[in-house]
């Protein structure tokens, strides 16, 4: 919801700076302000979600249990850590109730 209403803010910038260049006239600086502001703005958060993905291939390695568990604060699960040595990646895993009752 928020993105949107900063992508429609950038939009807005961008309107304006058309409006105050062909209709009103105004200063050059000035829509150019905001055009360069709500070409920022826009660009910033279309091209945010493709930045921050992660990168990790999941084909390469195995993962492997380092013995760490804990629950959950928010869904009070219990969770199990495995860790792949190859990509350095954790991955956190619900343990199933044939393991909880196997180790005691």
């Amino acid at each position: 919801m928020f993105r949107w209403a900063i992508i429609g803010w950038g939009l807005l910038y961008l309107i304006g700076a058309v409006v105050l260049l062909c209709v009103v006239h105004a200063s050059v600086f000035l829509a150019l302000y905001l055009a360069v502001n709500g070409v920022i703005l826009v660009s910033a958060l279309l091209l945010e979600r493709k930045r921050y993905r992660t990168r990790v291939d999941r084909t390469q390695g195995d993962f492997r249990p380092t013995g760490e568990r804990f629950v959950d604060s928010t869904t009070q699960q219990l969770l199990e850590v495995f860790y792949n040595s190859a990509t350095g990646e954790r991955e956190y895993r619900e343990v199933s109730e044939q393991t909880k009752t196997s180790d005691g």
